[in-house]
């Protein structure tokens, strides 16, 4: 009987610490406004677009980002796990690439063998994955925001070519 109660009283334990266990925030942690958005190509949500959010005028250390899902949607998060964005000033900035090519035979094998060059492609206009060209800014005040970009035509930009002698 006695290991029965001492089963129960841990397995509610385990239950009360996973449900109530938060990753605390840490100190000086600003407020945060919920932020979803939502990114097109020629009125087509695209998926797996790394969102960036770049203020200027701070110097913080928080991170904002999300990455779109199926539909195109980002729930923007800061330093990783908080749902929301500070308020500020934002310059987004969107990336996605795509890889062609496999590179090495077997990669962890220490008698590996390059099999040919990876291209690396970008996926999203240039002007928009770099904070000093993207025109793409949102404000964030004390309320949430739903922001939808279009991003124009769908593109396929190489941005570099790697191979066995410039790998890094």
């Amino acid at each position: 009987m006695s290991k029965l109660i001492i089963t129960f009283f841990f397995v509610i334990g385990i239950v009360v610490y996973s449900g109530c266990h938060q990753e605390s925030r840490p100190v000086d942690f600003p407020k945060l406004y919920p932020c979803q958005i939502k990114v097109t190509q020629n009125n087509i949500p695209v998926s797996d677009v790394s969102v960036a959010f770049y203020d200027p005028k701070v110097t913080d250390r928080w991170v904002v980002f999300g990455q779109t899902d199926q539909n195109g949607k980002a729930t923007i998060r800061t330093h990783g796990n908080f749902v929301g964005v500070p308020a500020g000033n934002y310059k987004i900035i969107l990336t996605k690439i795509e890889k062609d090519g496999q590179g090495w035979d077997h990669p962890d094998s220490p008698t590996r063998k390059w099999v040919e060059d990876i291209k690396v492609y970008s996926l999203i206009d240039e002007k928009y994955t770099k904070q000093e060209t993207t025109p793409l800014e949102l404000v964030i005040e004390k309320k949430g925001v739903t922001q939808t970009f279009e991003i124009g035509q769908p593109v396929h930009i190489l941005r570099e070519t790697i191979n066995q002698n410039n790998l890094r």
